[in-house]
């Protein structure tokens, strides 16, 4: 399957964008006082469907990409492998390592959108 770089910059974007708040454990949290959270794999979901993604089931469910919002982005898992090697995956980068937004989305581009890494 061959990655849409376009696609990937989006959620690049929005990552990088400030818009998001960021949570663990799961695609989206909402709080009792009506704040909103992601995790960086919410943050795609969100981007894919505001980007006329489709999803036939809850796209909400779980903590991976839904698999149609996998093949909108182009990725081989709803959990994609990312750079760097200490968090081998965003979920891990995300809520093991405990990455930020800015540094997701830095992992995001090194391993899907620069020209120097084929994937």
């Amino acid at each position: 399957m061959t990655v849409n770089k376009e696609r990937v910059q989006l959620l690049v974007d929005a990552l990088r964008s400030g818009e998001f708040k960021q949570r663990y454990g799961g695609l989206k949290g909402i709080a009792h006082s009506g704040g909103v959270s992601h995790c960086c794999l919410g943050v795609a979901t969100e981007v894919a469907l505001r980007n006329g993604a489709e999803s036939r089931g809850n796209a909400w469910d779980g903590t991976a990409l839904h698999w149609e919002l996998t093949r909108w982005y182009g990725f081989e898992s709803g959990n994609p492998i990312i750079r760097p090697a200490p968090c081998r995956d965003a979920v891990a980068a995300n809520d093991i390592c405990k990455l930020d937004f800015n540094q997701i989305a830095d992992a995001f581009e090194e391993t899907f959108l620069r020209e120097t890494n084929p994937t």
